[in-house]
């Protein structure tokens, strides 16, 4: 994990169900990947999606990309499964060609929302 790795700004980004619903909670905004990545390996080894669950047990699956776990809770009463992986901030990627493109779509998105006076075909 060498590189850009110091670059970017990066946060671990923890997922999980919850009765009808998807949830999600970002940790350490504006952390290196060096320092998400660290996070990312101390919360699988922390993380409760929900205070006061009575944690009887804990398996934790890395994922193929060795950036994304996914970490089974057993609790006294339910069992939860959680996705905790890390992502970078695309507006201030580390790839140069990726902030462009965010910053040019960026421009084209207040070009059309600014306002700006339209004249009526023929009138003059």
């Amino acid at each position: 994990m060498g590189g850009v790795s110091g670059m970017g700004k990066w946060v671990v980004i923890a997922e999980y169900r919850s009765g009808d619903y998807d949830e999600s909670e970002i940790f350490g905004v504006g952390s290196t990947k060096d320092q998400a990545l660290e996070a990312l390996r101390g919360l699988t080894r922390t993380y409760l999606p929900r205070p006061g669950i009575i944690e009887q047990w804990r398996q934790t699956y890395r994922l193929a990309d060795h950036e994304s776990y996914v970490v089974m809770i057993k609790g006294k009463m339910s069992l939860w499964h959680c996705t905790l992986r890390v992502a970078e901030l695309v507006a201030d990627s580390a790839d140069p060609a990726l902030a462009k493109a965010v910053q040019a779509e960026d421009a084209a998105a207040e070009a059309a929302a600014a306002p700006r006076d339209r004249i009526p075909p023929g009138y003059r």
